[in-house]
């Protein structure tokens, strides 16, 4: 895409920032500084006199324009990058800010092109051998790890196991995968909806399909798009890969059931989520800040929590059903490591009824009176119990 000369003289504003080897986040939320967090995690602030009002209003609106998305009073959150480059751009819009700017936040991709074995402590380098067999026999790998642990770097690692006579299809809302493959096809989606074509992540993942991939590879798992993924995987389409946002193997399942359900997806087909979920990804690979930490099959995570958590989200959804055939309105919750329902009409629409499971009930402001008492006996404590 052709970068404006607006957009080109308001990147120059920042690029003694953006060429500075050390920082991994550059972030712009005042006039007369830009702080920058360097690599060993220290934040410093720079004078840059260029930081205006006028930068922190124009730049985000010709990133929007040159991206193809909409900024503004009514679209709150632009997801985009650098031109050129793959350096991810957020911006809060001032309406949610109390100091009354746009807070624009730059996530710097490391420079450096890892391996493998950068990611492997000594004593688990077998598990180089593990993941480049998984790699050779297509299966569908799912990396998980929280914010800031390296998933993106130990995907683009992995990338170079693929055969190089691959065709590969990337998805992606922020373009931080580098496959060295020549036959590529990048897809891009607005990470919050705000394109102007209105495209999403669904449809690119349609699209993928009919793209004839040998590898499909999702830079990011969430509400919008998981489903869509797993069908995908259970289409015949092997050689996937996808990351996560989880702290644990375990996590990460408990991740893709409530993404399913949050999307909207019928709340009585739980055991055919988990088995959805288990036909579809064959691996998971855990990492954190110091590098990978385990590799767990699918089959064995699914089987663990179905058995410890089928009966409390059970309880949860048919307590769920329950308020939906009334018009109340509920919400499934999973906190704390388990499932409840908030009940936000009735008793007190402020104060909403929460229900845990085996019919442990509580309020959010205040604790169960007797008038409350008696309304749970009567509408809940069957189906809770």
């Amino acid at each position: 895409m052709t970068i404006s000369l607006v957009l080109q003289k308001i990147l120059k504003i920042i690029d003694k920032q953006l060429a500075m080897t050390d920082i991994n986040e550059i972030l712009i939320d005042d006039i007369g500084y830009v702080k920058v967090k360097t690599s060993n995690y220290n934040w410093k602030i720079i004078k840059n006199a260029n930081i205006d009002e006028a930068f922190l209003n124009d730049f985000p609106k010709e990133l929007a324009t040159w991206d193809n998305q909409h900024f503004g009073d009514r679209n709150t959150y632009l997801s985009s990058k650098i031109p050129n480059t793959n350096n991810r751009v957020g911006v809060v819009h001032h309406s949610l800010v109390q100091s009354s700017h746009n807070v624009i936040n730059i996530r710097i991709q490391n420079k450096k092109k890892f391996e493998l074995k950068d990611f492997i402590s000594e004593e688990d380098m077998h598990y180089i051998k593990e993941l480049i067999e998984l790699i050779k026999a297509n299966k569908n790998i799912l990396i998980s790890g929280g914010t800031g642990s390296g998933k993106t770097s130990l995907f683009n690692a992995l990338l170079m196991y693929i055969a190089l006579n691959h065709r590969i299809v990337t998805i992606e809302d922020s373009g931080e995968l580098d496959p060295p493959h020549k036959n590529v096809t990048a897809l891009m989606v607005a990470k919050n909806g705000n394109s102007l074509s209105g495209v999403t992540y669904e449809d690119m993942i349609n699209i993928s399909m009919r793209l004839n991939g040998d590898n499909i590879l999702l830079g990011e798992i969430d509400t919008r798009n998981t489903l869509a993924y797993l069908r995908l995987c259970n289409t015949g389409h092997d050689g996937n890969m996808a990351t996560i946002h989880s702290n644990s193997p375990e996590d990460s399942v408990t991740a893709l059931v409530t993404n399913i359900m949050m999307s909207g997806t019928n709340s009585s087909s739980l055991e055919g989520i988990y088995n959805y979920i288990d036909s579809a990804i064959d691996v998971v690979v855990q990492i954190d800040n110091h590098g990978i930490t385990t590799i767990k099959p699918m089959k064995k995570l699914v089987k663990k929590l179905r058995a410890k958590k089928i009966k409390s989200i059970s309880t949860a959804q048919k307590l769920s059903e329950y308020c939906r055939n009334r018009n109340w309105k509920s919400e499934l919750k999973y906190e704390n490591k388990e499932w409840k329902i908030c009940v936000y009409n009735i008793f007190d629409k402020d104060n909403p009824l929460i229900i845990l499971k085996s019919g442990t009930f509580k309020t959010q402001k205040k604790a169960i009176n007797s008038t409350y008492k008696n309304l749970i006996k009567e509408n809940f404590e069957g189906i809770a119990s």
